[in-house]
């Protein structure tokens, strides 16, 4: 069954939501790419991101930078 994942930008943090519960943040791809598989994440789940990650400049992020982050820990999932 597929669960709804999403993923926001805040203070420096890219934050992950399951389900609309917050499971946790991480700073770099290695982190998230480990609360991904800590918390069964896949492709089969319905990923979704927040305006904040369009516009993560405002949360402390280099434009672009934590969509990068994301796309990234993403890749690393089997």
């Amino acid at each position: 069954m597929s669960r709804f994942v999403f993923f926001s930008a805040d203070e420096g943090s890219i934050e992950l939501h399951i389900e609309q519960a917050l499971i946790g943040s991480a700073k770099t791809v290695d982190d998230l790419s480990k609360l991904l598989i800590a918390n069964d994440v896949s492709w089969n789940d319905m990923l979704s991101t927040s305006s904040t990650i369009d516009f993560c400049d405002e949360e402390g992020f280099e434009p672009g930078e934590a969509g990068y982050i994301i796309e990234e820990a993403l890749a690393k999932l089997v």
